[in-house]
């Protein structure tokens, strides 16, 4: 196991050069900054798979049904792990664009929020707190990749403008700081809520749990919460 995750850092920084000269070469600068970002995930990747067995204390990987499958709490675990490096590789690109640090932080916030909430929730979303069963224990009930589709794009389209309101409150006095705030609170709610699908499927007509159901609910959430920010931050004036 740690011969492998060498052998994967290994490969992970000869990508990471390829990837920051390539970068470097179309934007003109930051080979520092996106090598470094990649030698932050090889590191990340060589720390997972050397402390797995430290992991696993805590976490259950196998499923009794065999090696071939993975027990639905390592499957969140590495949804979490994968969220974690997709969003500081995706960090780098926009700290290269010159952002500030609270717009940085807002699309950190924004990458990241949806892989550590379906995390925490894992249980739920598994079978719902005991209530419904799936047919495999190493399965969720919910489509997850579709969850955290819906997910990603509703915090990286919207997420961010509490945090680019709170950059101009700081900086050019309007809007208020407040505004900002409660801007930001009340999109991580709204984003939460959208991450328990658990709690819609009892009142919905359609089965979310199928993956239609579970389609059909990402997109029709994303369109209405577009259609809201539209209608209410353009009669307050906010965008």
């Amino acid at each position: 196991m740690i011969i492998q995750s060498i052998v994967g850092s290994v490969l992970g920084i000869v990508i990471g050069i390829f990837y920051a000269i390539i970068g470097s070469y179309l934007i003109g600068y930051g080979f520092n900054v996106l090598f470094t970002s990649v030698m932050i995930i090889s590191l990340l990747y060589l720390i997972f798979f050397t402390f797995k067995p430290v992991f696993e204390r805590y976490i259950r990987f196998n499923s009794d049904f065999g090696e071939n499958h993975v027990y639905y709490e390592a499957k969140a675990f590495l949804f979490l792990f994968g969220g974690i490096l997709f969003t500081i590789l995706v960090v780098s690109i926009f700290l290269l664009a010159g952002s500030s640090f609270i717009t940085l932080a807002g699309y950190a916030l924004s990458f990241f929020f949806p892989f550590f909430v379906v995390f925490l929730r894992r249980d739920y979303l598994y079978n719902e707190a005991g209530g419904i069963d799936v047919k495999n224990d190493y399965e969720f009930a919910y489509n997850i990749p579709i969850l955290i589709a819906g997910a990603m794009y509703l915090c990286v389209s919207t997420l961010p403008m509490g945090f680019l309101l709170l950059h101009s409150s700081i900086f050019y006095d309007w809007p208020s700081v407040y505004v900002s705030f409660f801007v930001i609170i009340f999109q991580t709610i709204i984003f939460y809520i959208y991450l328990c699908p658990d709690f819609w499927n009892k009142y919905l007509p359609l089965d979310i749990k199928r993956k239609k159901g579970m389609f059909f609910y990402a997109v029709a959430f994303c369109l209405a919460l577009r259609i809201f920010y539209m209608l209410v931050f353009g009669f307050f004036g906010l965008i």
